[in-house]
């Protein structure tokens, strides 16, 4: 064999062995484009709302480019937002205290001077939580508008308030792995935390969220028994939502 046609039967080899390794690889990401569609399949099958299916599409064809939620998508969310008796609204009731006490203060034991309203404009953050399996879980609450309080005892403590503004919501929508919630506590429950595991096989790329702003308000006078959430379009009774869970 002349060197010349030695080397064109080392090409010719080398070209097959090169197209073997083409039509495996194809092979191979034909399989797991097959087990991802199915997966995602199944995933959206579980759930009823739509915005769960748009979710987890996003997740697996957006590129982990950010997701906009309209007011639509939040109302099916049965988000749970409550700025002025809950521990998550921290910074809420922290505008509270503080302005209680500046109303105490100027009253000088007054009680006339305690019934005298102080408004402010705030901005301040809270965590929500969804109802809704498969939509945001818990999620960041942005709100801003004007917070009137008044009445609060001698010490400036256990004030009347109301707040009529604006929110929007942010999240990262990312399958992260943590424990379920403890008993009784808001948050991730068990089989809440079990569907994120699951989730976290889908093929795909994590993203933000961030909602439309709607209008919201929320008075301390309203609240009565479990009806004690912020009235908004998606709530405007202020009612504890439903749960609407997924099949499995």
């Amino acid at each position: 064999m002349t060197a010349a046609a030695g080397q064109m039967l080392w090409l010719q080899r080398m070209a097959g062995n090169a197209a073997t390794t083409r039509a495996v690889q194809r092979a191979g990401l034909e399989d797991w484009d097959f087990v991802g569609g199915a997966l995602e399949g199944l995933a959206a099958l579980n759930f009823s709302k739509r915005l769960c299916k748009d979710l987890i599409h996003h997740y697996c064809h957006g590129h982990g480019d950010e997701f906009g939620l309209t007011p639509l998508g939040m109302e099916q969310c049965n988000a749970l937002i409550d700025f002025g008796h809950n521990p998550r609204s921290a910074h809420f009731l922290g505008f509270v205290r503080g302005m209680g006490a500046e109303i105490a203060r100027t009253a000088g034991g007054d009680p006339a001077g305690l019934e005298k309203p102080l408004e402010s404009d705030v901005s301040f953050t809270m965590l929500g939580a969804c109802n809704t399996s498969g939509t945001l879980g818990d999620f960041t609450v942005y709100a801003w508008g004007k917070l009137k309080v008044w009445n609060p005892k001698a010490d400036g403590s256990d004030a009347d308030w109301s707040f009529d503004g604006h929110m929007w919501w942010y999240d990262r929508w990312d399958f992260d792995h943590r424990a379920a919630s403890g008993s009784g506590e808001p948050g991730r429950t068990d089989k809440g935390s079990w569907r994120t595991n699951m989730g976290s096989l889908l093929n795909g790329i994590p993203f933000d969220i961030k909602s439309a702003a709607v209008p919201v308000r929320q008075a301390r006078a309203d609240g009565v028994g479990d009806n004690h959430y912020a009235k908004w379009e998606g709530n405007p009774d202020g009612k504890p939502l439903p749960v609407v869970a997924g099949i499995l």
